[in-house]
């Protein structure tokens, strides 16, 4: 059976159906190809497709770009992600800084400052605090925390009807600078 033979129609008008066939017999020199061309309708003319080379160029451009547009958005989520977690992270030791703050008294009780972390015992020991990797309330450092540094200040401020003299605003700040994170929060402590 020879299907690669070339057929070139005549120039009749285009066959009916069951006609046409032996135009092509040249290349359809099995009976069961014919039976096949007399029930498609139409003689048959197997012509080889195939795709040109600019085709096939153009192709791998259009599959590269979308590929590459379809990465650069799951690197994006995936940077996002983790950005997420950090600064969660960050909330995180920056509300624990502010709750151990606000948990001491109001005035120093011993009337002694300049103490270390481990010792601090009111609110105004913390001002100017500056730990470079979060640290628990004694001052050890907490591991994998070692990234974020954390800045407090206090001072004396107003809040509502509390007049600045019995009120406190703590504020904690924590950066995580390989992320370029920064998170501050802020809190109070009345003299009540």
């Amino acid at each position: 059976m020879n299907l690669h033979a070339h057929c070139i129609p005549s120039p009749q008008p285009s066959p009916t159906r069951g006609e046409g066939v032996e135009e092509c017999s040249a290349f359809l020199t099995s009976p069961l190809v014919e039976e096949v061309a007399r029930s498609a309708g139409e003689g048959l003319c197997f012509r080889q497709r195939g795709v040109t080379l600019i085709e096939l160029v153009l192709s791998i451009v259009i599959v590269a770009i979308a590929a590459s547009a379809i990465l650069g958005l799951l690197s994006f989520a995936a940077r996002s992600s983790a950005d997420a977690m950090i600064r969660n992270q960050a909330v995180a030791v920056a509300q624990a800084y502010l709750e151990e703050i606000r948990f001491k008294s109001f005035s120093d009780p011993d009337g002694v400052g300049g103490e270390s972390r481990g010792t601090f015992d009111d609110v105004s020991d913390y001002n100017g605090l500056n730990d470079v990797g979060a640290r628990d309330q004694t001052g050890a450092t907490i591991a994998g925390l070692g990234g974020y540094n954390v800045t407090v200040a206090v001072a004396t401020s107003a809040l509502g009807a509390v007049a600045a003299a019995n009120s406190k605003r703590i504020d904690v700040t924590v950066q995580y600078a390989a992320a370029g994170i920064t998170v501050a929060i802020s809190g109070y402590r009345t003299n009540y």
